[in-house]
């Protein structure tokens, strides 16, 4: 078509890209770990990286890991992390692994000498190779790529996968605007047929995080080379949550796993004198999350009691260890419990529900019950009427947690912006976190530097596999930001806390409401956050020397 109809039409549709054209960041956004939900994306990041195929793929693009099954890789996977890395990297490169541990049979341990690995390195931009060279390959996570989810994408190419819009049927789902694509960038939008990329027979995925965003190569700011031919998918393909429903079953497929360390049970209404119990359980590790919503109707004072019953050494699971109790307030609403359990033989775990008066009528609901094996975050935090908080809270204004303790012994809060810290983003949530004195200050180290702090705003699908929470991580250093709390350190004395609070650091575009509106983020208008705060000190160095292998055409620098 000609330029000037190519226009006409595009113009038609710019209405729908409002949420994808470039918007700079606020020059006034003063302590914000990086632009949120705004960052640069992977293309963005890697402009003017020649060598790269499709903006992030290194090598020789006909290697093919889907039809090539020499070229996959057996686990658990070899990795390095070298010290290039920045620190926040290395902890995420870690989130990662646990979110394929969970989904997936895709595993890794530290690299012990194997001939093939992954070395994750700081070099310029995001990429990766794709499957396994069988020599030891790199993948960079370099400056800005030190997100959860981009680390994940980059780590479903090293496993064999391309791009979704790469596809052969894709032209029934999206529109290539072949015009507005930089000069010289059009290669990266080549389809490939099924005897080059297959989609291992599942639907196209606007939904992937293997997806293209809308402004991909485009040589106009706010023109896009991609739409979608159903127009509400415009402003949900590239997301960078997590995988998708998708993602997995393909990656399933592809290593013929049955299943990751996930384990889930269904929904359940009990009297309170009835006791629910598991089958056998056969951990793999020596620490378990055990996460359920709960209702308790009956008066105040009534109990959940969780127990688990192991290994009496003769093979019998029998013997009985009380973990924890929910002691009711009557209230009678959904809440969320995270439960620590640490067992490392075959094990059940039950739930009792004890009345608390003779006097007690009602019911012990228990919905969405997961176990996972990882650790519990340290602060859950569970705010309710969430759509009335974002009705009538105006830009600027916040609402703040409770002080929350993490392993160590360090204080801290998070505040939440409903409709952005700054007026320049209204239609984002802003969130932050700040250190709080506590009880422990004096025995802590100060300042509190190479902590990592991660925030998730939940998707509470019922299905923890499922799950698309939107996950951000920022590390502390040595900046007096992070001093011990006092009057002296710029800190401010809270009143509802009776403590000192430091200045808030973070995002104030996290999320913005579209994705929050999109997804299960405001079940039974709930909206529920999670925060870990992390030593992180003992990944300063983790690099390890690689024992000396034949020569490969691996990538070691880009300029």
């Amino acid at each position: 078509m000609g330029s000037r109809d190519s226009l006409c039409k595009i113009a038609a549709l710019i209405g729908v890209f409002v949420v994808w054209q470039v918007q700079a960041f606020p020059t006034h956004a003063g302590h914000d770990a990086d632009a949120g939900e705004l960052r640069d994306d992977i293309l963005d990041i890697n402009r003017g990286l020649d060598h790269l195929f499709e903006g992030d793929i290194a090598g020789n693009p006909n290697r093919n890991a889907i039809l090539d099954e020499k070229r996959r890789w057996k686990f658990p996977i070899p990795y390095i992390l070298t010290d290039s890395l920045e620190l926040n990297a290395k902890g995420v490169i870690l989130q990662a692994f646990e979110e394929y541990r969970l989904r997936s049979c895709v595993d890794f341990k530290p690299y012990e000498g194997e001939t093939t690995y992954i070395s994750f390195t700081k070099l310029s931009g995001c990429w990766s190779y794709v499957g396994d060279d069988k020599t030891g390959q790199n993948v960079s996570i370099g400056s800005r790529c030190d997100t959860k989810a981009i680390v994940q994408h980059e780590l479903l190419h090293a496993l064999g996968f391309y791009h979704e819009q790469s596809r052969s049927d894709r032209d029934d789902y999206v529109k290539i605007w072949w015009d507005q694509i930089e000069e010289g960038m059009g290669h990266n939008f080549n389809k490939y047929e099924d005897d080059f990329i297959t989609d291992l027979n599942t639907a196209y995925d606007y939904e992937s995080i293997m997806h293209y965003r809308p402004l991909s190569f485009n040589k106009n700011e706010s023109i896009p080379t991609i739409t979608t031919t159903i127009p509400y998918f415009n402003e949900v393909i590239g997301q960078r949550l997590d995988f998708s429903a998708v993602d997995i079953t393909r990656l399933n497929r592809m290593y013929d796993c049955d299943s990751g360390y996930y384990m889930k049970f269904e929904a359940y209404s009990a009297s309170i004198s009835a006791l629910l119990e598991s089958r056998i359980l056969y951990p793999k590790r020596d620490e378990q999350c055990l996460q359920f919503f709960y209702k308790m109707s009956g008066a105040a004072g009534d109990k959940l009691v969780i127990w688990i019953r192991t290994d009496d050494g003769t093979g019998t699971v029998r013997s009985v260890r009380k973990i924890h109790t929910i002691t009711g307030d009557g209230d009678a609403v959904w809440k969320i419990a995270h439960v620590t359990l640490k067992v490392t033989k075959k094990f059940r775990y039950f739930f009792q529900g004890i009345k608390g008066s003779a006097g007690s009528s009602g019911a012990i609901l228990i919905d969405d019950i997961t176990l996972t094996e990882t650790v519990c975050p340290n602060a859950v935090w569970q705010i309710r009427n969430f759509t009335n908080i974002l009705a009538t809270t105006a830009p600027g204004s916040s609402v703040k947690s409770k002080c929350f303790v993490n392993s160590e012994g360090y204080s801290f809060g998070i505040r939440v912006y409903p409709n952005g810290k700054h007026v320049d983003y209204p239609d984002y949530v802003g969130m932050y976190m700040h250190l709080c004195s506590g009880e422990n200050d004096a025995v802590m180290e100060w300042p509190a530097a190479n902590r990592q702090m991660t925030i998730v705003a939940m998707d509470q699908d019922p299905d923890v596999k499922l799950r698309m929470s939107s996950t951000r991580s920022f590390t502390t250093d040595t900046n007096p930001l992070w001093n011990k709390p006092t009057a002296t350190s710029g800190a401010v004395w809270d009143g509802s806390c009776n403590c000192f609070r430091s200045q808030d650091y973070g995002w104030s575009t996290f999320i913005s409401h579209k994705h929050l509106q999109r997804r299960s983020f405001l079940k039974n208008d709930d909206l529920i956050i999670t925060a870990d705060f992390n030593d992180l000190t003992h990944l300063i160095k983790t690099e390890v020397p690689v024992k000396p292998a034949a020569p490969s055409n691996d990538i070691t620098d880009d300029v």
